[in-house]
């Protein structure tokens, strides 16, 4: 672990250098323009959750999931100086050739899984800035009035971790014996994060929920203080008569690739029904749980009646991508954190304008993919 963090520092490193080098010398400004040489391109950013200080919920949440308003609010006053910033609708319109090219490349802003700090934190912004977005929700917990399972599986290993009990003493079918050994090495090596992508990244949702239950048996079920709160339906109302779009995370978040076909329809199909229902009409468009899906995936989106799809693969857009693989920049607060962990506008900068993944310094993980291993 000394060793990761030693690369970790030294990659922060270079890349604060690097951004503060190419901001002076206007290098950023020349990015874009010889980027555009094609014509625009779309740029499409994900977010999550939007809270007033990130710094308090490493460690208790997911933290990589957090971006704080003050930082929220410089990514959207830079995008607004730069591009822009267009509803996903009409970003789709410009890729599929049904819109004229603008002058500028075009920002898309989305959020995923529907939690409740977007309403509080996000949506005041992005309103007195008269900017639309995009929020993805997953149906399934807003109806059950139940956590994410990323949440809810992140929390029970934080209470496996601090009560010291290992992961595979939990009585499971021994299909399960394996993935709970991964999640069990990532934690015996520090990795609480690698430990619970280690079963998000290899159960379908019925074996992954055995898990959860096998572990909150023993250690007890999470308390609220130690989940993210999401939005209910009324709030899912309101962003919805402020003007942002709703679209659909699946019905559980589950990692779509890893589920059978039958599943795999309901997980697209009530998302459209249950968003209908409440706001009259079914969403055009789907985010992928955990950025995951493959061929099937796809298709079974077409036919789901989804007019396009977003991945979490780190890459621009221009006219002519496939709509149902629309590339992804997912921020969080770490993108614009330099040397010792001061915010440095150079560096937020750099991620938003794509300065390092057109350096090679980046890369678009794809979404079509096998099992991870982050804990490695």
């Amino acid at each position: 672990m000394d060793l990761k963090r030693h690369f970790a520092g030294a990659a922060r490193a270079v890349k604060h250098g690097l951004a503060v080098l190419v901001a002076g010398s206007g290098g950023l400004h020349l990015l874009r323009s010889g980027q555009r040489v094609r014509g625009p391109r779309v740029h499409v950013f994900g977010y999550h959750r939007v809270v007033p200080d990130a710094a308090r919920y490493a460690g208790r949440t997911i933290g990589p999931l957090c971006v704080s308003t003050a930082t929220f609010a410089a990514h959207l006053d830079h995008l607004m100086r730069r591009y822009h910033v267009w509803s996903f609708d009409d970003a789709l319109d410009l890729l599929t050739g049904q819109r004229k090219a603008p002058d500028r490349d075009v920002a898309v802003l989305t959020f995923d899984d529907g939690y409740a700090d977007v309403l509080e934190h996000a949506a005041p912004l992005l309103t007195a800035r008269r900017l639309p977005a995009t929020v993805y929700i997953t149906t399934g917990p807003i109806v059950g009035r139940s956590p994410l399972p990323h949440d809810r599986i992140y929390a029970l290993v934080l209470r496996a971790r601090a009560a010291r009990v290992r992961l595979l003493g939990s009585p499971v079918p021994d299909r399960l014996t394996w993935p709970l050994a991964r999640a069990d090495f990532a934690l015996q090596d520090g990795d609480a994060m690698g430990a619970a992508d280690a079963l998000l990244g290899a159960l379908p949702m019925t074996d992954l929920a055995l898990c959860a239950d096998a572990l909150a048996a023993r250690v007890g079920e999470p308390g609220p203080d130690e989940l993210a709160q999401l939005l209910d339906w009324d709030g899912v109302v309101r962003l919805h008569e402020m003007g942002i779009d709703i679209g659909a995370h699946g019905a559980s978040h589950t990692h779509l690739p890893l589920e059978d076909d039958e599943r795999l329809i309901e997980e697209l199909a009530a998302p459209r029904a249950d968003i209908a229902r409440r706001l009259g009409a079914p969403p055009t468009t789907l985010s992928y749980p955990a950025g995951r899906y493959d061929q099937r995936v796809v298709e079974a989106a077409r036919a789901a009646g989804y007019r396009a799809a977003v991945t979490t693969e780190d890459r621009r857009n221009r006219v002519g991508a496939d709509p149902y693989r629309v590339g992804r920049k997912v921020m969080c607060e770490d993108h614009g954190l330099g040397l010792g962990g001061r915010a440095v506008g150079a560096l937020t900068a750099a991620q938003l304008d794509g300065l390092f993944s057109t350096l090679g310094l980046a890369r678009a993980v794809p979404g079509d993919r096998g099992l991870d291993t982050p804990w490695r």
